[in-house]
C-alpha cells in the first residue's frame, strides 16, 4: 500500500514522501497514529500543491537548521562513566543520554529518534554520531566517553612508578601478643 507521510519518520522517510509499506502496517499503525494517509489520486495532487507552496518556507527553515547543524558539528560531548576492565562500560550510552548531553552542552532539544545510533555505545573511546537535524540537513556529533575514575587510576600509577625508583619498603608482619604463660619460659632462657 502506498501512503503519504504526514511527519518525518527515521525508517520510512520525510514528511510529504510517498512510500510503499505493508497493508497491515499502514492500516494498523501509520494511519491510526496520524503518521501517514493513504495515497489516493486526490491526496497525491494535494501533496504536490502543498510541497510547491512550502518550498519557500522550507528553504528558510533549512537555512536555519543548517546553522544548528554547524553548531552540532563543532560540538564535542564528554561523557564520564564507570568503566570495567578492557574499557567496557558498566551499562551503555544510549541516544537518550546523548540527546540530554546535547541539551546541556548547547541548549538544543533534539529528539532521541533523530540521533542515528543503531546500537548503544558500550566502550571507552571517541565516536562520530550522525544527527538528523531536519529534512536534508544532517550533522555529525563527536562523543568522547572516558572513565570517570581514570584520574584516580593515573594518580595511583604515577605513585607506583615513583615508588619503583625508591628502595622497596616492606612492612614487617605484626607480632602476636604472647600469652602470659608463654612469656615465663622465654624470660628464663634469656636470663641464662
Amino acid at each position: 500500500m502506498k501512503v503519504i507521510l504526514k511527519e518525518d519518520d527515521a525508517n520510512l522517510g520525510d514528511k510529504g514522501d510517498i512510500v510503499s509499506v505493508a497493508d497491515g502496517h499502514a492500516r494498523n499503525y501509520l494511519i491510526p497514529q496520524g503518521i501517514a494517509v493513504e495515497a489516493t489520486k486526490g491526496m497525491i495532487k494535494h501533496n504536490e500543491l502543498a510541497k510547491k507552496g512550502q518550498s519557500k518556507k522550507l528553504a528558510k527553515v533549512q537555512q536555519q537548521m543548517q546553522e544548528v547543524a554547524d553548531k552540532i558539528n563543532q560540538t564535542e560531548i564528554l561523557i564520564n562513566t564507570d568503566v570495567g576492565e578492557n574499557g567496557k562500560l558498566f551499562g551503555s550510552i544510549t541516544n537518550l543520554q546523548i540527546a540530554m548531553a546535547i541539551k546541556e552542552a548547547i541548549g538544543l532539544d533534539i529528539e532521541k529518534k533523530r540521533i542515528g545510533m543503531h546500537q548503544p555505545l558500550r566502550a571507552v573511546g571517541t565516536f562520530q554520531i550522525p544527527v538528523k537535524v531536519y529534512t536534508g540537513v544532517n550533522a555529525s556529533l563527536k562523543v568522547i566517553i572516558v572513565d570517570k575514575n581514570a584520574k584516580k587510576a593515573k594518580a595511583s600509577k604515577t605513585r607506583s612508578q615513583d615508588d619503583d625508583d625508591k628502595p622497596a619498603r616492606t612492612r614487617a608482619p605484626r607480632a602476636k601478643k604472647a600469652k602470659p604463660a608463654e612469656e615465663a619460659p622465654a624470660d628464663a632462657e634469656a636470663k641464662k
